[in-house]
Parts: C-alpha cells; sequence; structure tokens
C-alpha cells in the first residue's frame, strides 16, 4: 500500500495527490494544444468543403468537434453536384 509507512489511513486508502503546479501546466498546454489542432482542422475542413461544393459551415463544425476524422472524410467525399436556381415550372397545359 501506498502513503507514508506507520500511519493509518480510513479504508487503508492514502489521501489523493494534490496537483502540484507543473501537473497543471502540463493540462493547460495540452488544452491549449487541442484547441489549435481543433481550429486548424475546422479550418481545412472548411475549405475543402467550400471547394467540394459541400455545407462548408457544417463541415467546420464537424471539423471543430470530431478533428482528423473529419478532415479525413471530408478529403475523401466526392465532389457535390453545383446546385443552381429552380427551373421554372413547365407549362404543358
Amino acid at each position: 500500500m501506498g502513503g507514508v509507512p506507520g500511519r493509518l489511513y480510513v479504508c487503508g486508502a492514502p489521501p489523493p495527490i494534490r496537483p502540484t503546479t507543473e501537473t497543471v501546466h502540463v493540462n493547460a498546454t495540452i488544452w491549449v494544444v487541442q484547441i489549435v489542432v481543433a481550429l486548424v482542422c475546422a479550418f481545412a475542413c472548411y475549405k475543402i468543403a467550400e471547394s467540394k461544393n459541400r455545407n462548408a459551415a457544417l463541415w467546420a463544425v464537424l471539423g471543430f468537434l470530431f478533428a482528423i476524422i473529419s478532415l479525413i472524410i471530408i478529403a475523401l467525399l466526392k465532389p457535390a453536384e453545383p446546385q443552381g436556381p429552380a427551373a421554372p415550372p413547365s407549362a404543358e397545359a
């Protein structure tokens, strides 16, 4: 068992270890890196979706939430058919 030798703990478990300033800085750095990667993937998904006539805003959100997975999926998708204005109804009557 861990803890201080000769000391009794409730239920035999030592108290939880408090995080040091070093671990707090490492955790903050990891969060910053994750946010930067998510933003880069969102931008890349937006540009790729725009070039493939896909919904760029949707793919930007997906790129931010799912990062690399969304980037791979949008890169593998084929371009969508361009959607022009709706054809006027034909007057065959």
